[in-house]
């Protein structure tokens, strides 16, 4: 009788302290999230520096500081079509100069997927190895993964790059839960992720 007692009462502690551990893991991940999704890169030098669009102003701003310092020949733009990139250029960033420089506007785009697939052709097309991709803080680690998939088979490299700008957003470490916008940015995020994890061939 004391035998299956304490078999059973074993049982019972190890499924509860299995419990206990797996929601304070997923607590803390919770809690850190949003450090998780930010993938934070040193620029390096490259062919080409990809800024996506779907933004504001603040990832061209990005890609242009970073072609001015000389860390790629060209500029690869993509949206889902070239007057995208008007507008901003016209209203959001009116000094975000393009004229004199070599740029080329990919159009096309539809989704994070979509980018990557796009890029990837013109990579390949065009023989470019490596490149930088600018995009928006809490959109990197979405990037990084479906990039990274997209990419995986080929023989170019790349390089995921923050625009640093938060703009209304908290930044990590500041109680991401607090803010209505960014609980919500932060969340949506986090299910993409875990659907282009799911998404992922195994």
């Amino acid at each position: 009788m004391n035998k299956h007692f304490n078999g059973y009462f074993q049982l019972i502690v190890g499924f509860c302290l299995g419990v206990l551990s797996v929601c304070v893991a997923g607590a803390c991940f919770l809690l850190l999230v949003d450090r998780w999704l930010v993938v934070d890169n040193e620029p390096v030098n490259t062919d080409a520096i990809v800024v996506l669009g779907g933004g504001g102003a603040s990832r061209l701003r990005k890609g242009l500081s970073l072609y001015n310092q000389g860390f790629a020949y060209q500029l690869l733009l993509v949206d889902e079509k070239a007057s995208d990139w008007s507008h901003i250029t016209h209203h959001l960033c009116k000094d975000c100069v393009l004229d004199s420089k070599n740029v080329v506007i990919l159009t096309g785009s539809t989704s994070t997927f979509t980018d990557a697939s796009i890029v990837k052709a013109y990579c390949l097309e065009h023989g470019i190895k490596s490149f930088l991709v600018v995009t928006d803080p809490y959109h990197t680690r979405r990037v990084s993964l479906t990039f990274s998939n997209e990419f995986k088979q080929s023989n170019v490299s790349f390089t995921v790059i923050s625009s640093d700008d938060y703009n209304f957003l908290l930044s990590p470490g500041n109680h991401w839960w607090s803010d209505q916008a960014t609980l919500e940015t932060v969340w949506l995020e986090m299910i993409k992720c875990v659907y282009v994890i799911a998404s992922l061939p195994h």
